[in-house]
């Protein structure tokens, strides 16, 4: 997960939406949501420590999040974030974007390291992602953003995985 979903609200907005997505990932593979078989914590993945979820029992199933503020439209940012977003730094307009949570700084470069790290790391054969070929006006610039940045780094990397878009 690259974006909190925080729409730039401070505090612990984006945790519960981040609950809410490992209680559906639970309820899926057949695990009580109230199972203590979860385990969060802070994994190390090239040159920068991530937030991971994993669901115990099911190595395939794991969120890694990045907790990158959240796109207005039309990608603006919000001031919780002083107007920070990916799309902005997707299209150069800023260098650098510090995670909500404050304990991240990355730039595209690193953005782009972390998710080839990630791809070479799992070995997928499927990747699934949302439409990079999206239009701004129809959908959020952080989903689009995020969709065309996996979709370079898969075909940059030459990640041998069916993509899904």
């Amino acid at each position: 997960m690259l974006t909190s979903g925080n729409r730039g609200v401070a505090g612990n907005f984006s945790l519960s939406l981040e609950h809410g997505l490992q209680q559906a990932y639970a309820h899926m593979a057949g695990v009580p949501v109230t199972d203590p078989t979860q385990e969060e914590k802070t994994v190390r993945i090239g040159t920068h420590d991530v937030h991971s979820w994993l669901l115990r029992g099911h190595p395939n199933i794991q969120i890694i999040y990045l907790r990158l503020p959240d796109d207005s439209q039309p990608g603006q940012g919000y001031g919780a974030q002083t107007g920070a977003s990916l799309a902005k730094l997707y299209r150069k307009e800023i260098y650098r974007i510090t995670s909500t949570d404050g304990l991240a700084v990355y730039t595209l470069r690193d953005l782009r390291e972390l998710i080839g790290s990630i791809l070479h790391m799992r070995k997928p054969t499927d990747v699934r992602m949302l439409d990079h070929k999206g239009d701004e006006k129809h959908d959020h610039p952080d989903h689009i953003v995020s969709a065309k940045l996996v979709q370079k780094v898969v075909t940059g990397e030459r990640v041998r995985a069916k993509v899904h878009a």
